[in-house]
């Protein structure tokens, strides 16, 4: 005949090193306070209710910011319980940035699904 042989083989061994890193979150309030000329009252009372807000270790799972005045932010209230108590710490007279945290089991066999959740109310 009038084929071609072709014999062969390649063999490739990958040995792959994963690195466990440790998530850090950054809160970027700049901005905010960029894009309107907003100061924050309180330090770093707002970026910190965030970070604890996000970290599955500390029990924080709710907080509100209203206006001090016309260009400063203020945290509100913040609380460990359930979002429904977010809510009762609502009044008809301020604006508001709720953010928060709901952790869902959908499954025995799965870890919890975490959702955060950022609504801006106007009253």
């Amino acid at each position: 005949g009038g084929g071609v042989g072709y014999r062969g083989a390649a063999s490739v061994n990958t040995t792959t090193e994963k690195k466990t890193t440790k998530k850090r979150f950054t809160v970027n309030t700049g901005g905010i306070t960029k894009t309107r000329n907003l100061k924050m009252a309180g330090g770093d009372a707002i970026p910190e209710a965030v970070k604890a807000i996000r970290d599955d270790s500390n029990p924080l799972v709710w907080m509100l910011v209203t206006y001090a005045n016309d260009s400063t932010l203020q945290l509100h209230a913040k609380g460990e319980t359930t979002v429904q108590e977010m809510c009762n710490a609502l009044t008809d007279d301020q604006v508001y940035y709720a953010f928060f945290r709901v952790e869902e089991k959908f499954d025995a066999n799965v870890k919890n699904t975490v959702k955060f959740g950022f609504v801006q109310l106007i009253c």
